[in-house]
């Protein structure tokens, strides 16, 4: 005697994304050096993303306000899967006052 059953699972699609940014050391462009961050001097910023969902995640980009001209690779990420973005372009913020 053989006895077969079959179950259908739905999984509700829960995409999530977690981001994080680190700041690089500040360049100080003052002569001589200050070893203060003040105005016109720079901080470059990198990216980390990670997939904290369940589906994968296509054409993954990051914007930022307060770096207009940012410029990212956009990636894929399966579920888990994290990535430093490589940021070609406007990744540097110059300090104001």
């Amino acid at each position: 005697m053989t006895d077969t059953d079959d179950e259908t699972v739905t999984i509700n699609a829960a995409p999530q994304l977690t981001l994080t940014k680190t700041a690089g050391a500040i360049v100080d462009t003052d002569t001589p050096a200050n070893g203060a961050g003040d105005v016109g001097d720079t901080i470059s910023y990198t990216f980390a993303v990670q997939n904290t969902g369940n589906v994968t995640l296509t054409n993954v980009n990051v914007t930022d306000p307060l770096l207009p001209n940012l410029a990212c690779t956009a990636v894929t990420l399966a579920p888990g899967e994290s990535q430093n973005l490589t940021c070609t372009a406007g990744n540097v913020y110059t300090l104001t006052q």
